[in-house]
């Protein structure tokens, strides 16, 4: 047993867990198989060990001082079984997964295996405070290549913090001096229903729709020099907040989406399984609004200048060399975080082949992969995407005060219309 000592990212991922707030990273691989069980927990438990933040419990000291016990434990390499004969049961257990706390003294995840008729889906519940979406990433990749019995060599790769130069956070600066003085779009509330249930929606994209996205990038990128799919993604987001607080009778002026951005090197960009993502912010106007092209040559505009000064790897540079907040400057940050949250998230881990992970398990194979980041506790909705096979799947996890099942269904929709007509 060891002890290590919580970063200031770490502690981010804590302090923003409240009681209706789990702050649990969702990673759900779906198959056309069914898995032996008794294997999976194997694997799983030897990913543990091989990652040594997935056999964190926290420990609460003298003065509430906060610190990493690394040991493994039974509890953490469970897996537990959910048998779902249809979609409606599919989605109870996944509701539950998503909403329940994960108590970090006691586990860092939650690995479950939801049981259709027709294949398993591999459900990964991990709390924030351990690890990003990343992070979650790779440690699947290890569980998966245990459980084939193949070697999963880990790198002893280290994330050397950038120095917070005050020219890398002009970009913030400059976003912070559009917004100040403007009143954060909120996302029209029509569920009523509990705000700590958490539930899900997802979208694929098939190559059509991606061809249409990608002449989207193609031509933003000629007129502004830079375009990712990611930013015509989330200029598809600002599109679809304004249309449905426009069609709820809620009116839209600046829209602020947050999406995390790993800050690993190229060289191990899913190395070490631990919290290593920053953030930047992409807002717009409703002028910037009038078309898709015009909202991502807004959007493409400022992820090019916070990518260009390296913004977000020196926020997090400046955030992981102060020294820990405690006491009530530690309340005083939650609530300073949940002001600055934005409208939504989304939040992407692109292409899934790029880690490697193993699409065939033998038996079967992974068909889809879907992925959902938590939320701050203001926020309503927030979208995760990956991509398997050159096809992107938007998953939309939501509070059930913020959609019923039909709004969500709604809020798919226009997602899908915007990027149909692109």
């Amino acid at each position: 047993m060891s002890k290590r000592a919580l970063s200031n990212s770490d502690d981010f991922g804590y302090l923003l867990e409240g009681e209706d707030n789990p702050q649990n990273i969702h990673l759900e691989l779906e198959t056309d198989s069914h898995l032996d069980l008794a294997r999976l927990e194997l694997a799983v438990a030897e990913a543990a060990r091989q990652h040594p933040m997935m056999s964190a419990r926290l420990s609460v000291g003298e003065r509430q001082r906060l610190a990493w016990v690394l040991a493994p434990d039974a509890r953490s390499t469970r897996v537990t079984l959910h048998a779902c004969a249809d979609r409606v049961e599919v989605d109870a257990a996944r509701s539950h997964l998503l909403s329940e706390k994960i108590d970090v003294r006691h586990r860092s995840h939650r690995a479950a295996v939801l049981r259709r008729p027709d294949g398993d889906l591999i459900v990964f519940s991990i709390h924030h405070a351990v690890c990003d979406g990343m992070g979650a990433l790779r440690f699947a990749v290890s569980v998966l290549r245990h459980y084939l019995g193949r070697d999963d060599s880990i790198s002893d790769a280290h994330v050397e913090p950038v120095l917070p130069a005050p020219r890398r956070l002009l970009p913030l600066l400059s976003h912070l001096g559009r917004t100040i003085l403007r009143r954060r779009t909120t996302l029209a509330e029509i569920g009523g229903g509990d705000a700590a249930r958490n539930e899900f929606a997802f979208l694929s994209l098939d190559p059509p729709a991606m061809a249409q996205l990608r002449r989207v990038q193609a031509t933003v990128a000629v007129a502004q020099g830079h375009a990712t799919m990611n930013d015509v993604l989330l200029a598809c987001l600002h599109l679809a907040v304004e249309r449905w607080n426009r069609e709820h009778a809620q009116g839209s002026d600046l829209i602020a989406i947050v999406s995390p951005v790993n800050v690993r090197p190229r060289s191990h960009h899913s190395e070490p399984v631990a919290n290593h993502s920053s953030a930047l912010v992409t807002s717009t106007t409703s002028a910037e609004r009038s078309t898709l092209h015009s909202a991502c040559v807004a959007v493409a505009a400022q992820t090019g200048a916070f990518k260009r000064a390296r913004t977000p790897q020196a926020l997090y540079g400046l955030m992981n060399r102060m020294p820990r907040a405690r006491g009530w400057v530690r309340s005083v940050a939650r609530a300073v975080a949940e002001r600055a949250s934005g409208t939504t998230i989304l939040s992407n881990l692109g292409a899934i082949e790029h880690v490697d992970l193993p699409i065939s398990l033998g038996t079967g194979r992974i068909t889809q992969v879907r992925f959902a980041p938590p939320m701050p506790r203001r926020v309503g909705l927030a979208v995760g995407v990956a991509s398997l096979g050159g096809r992107y799947t938007l998953s939309f996890r939501y509070r059930a005060r913020q959609f019923d099942d039909a709004g969500a269904d709604a809020f798919v929709r226009i997602v899908r219309d915007i990027v149909e007509s692109a």
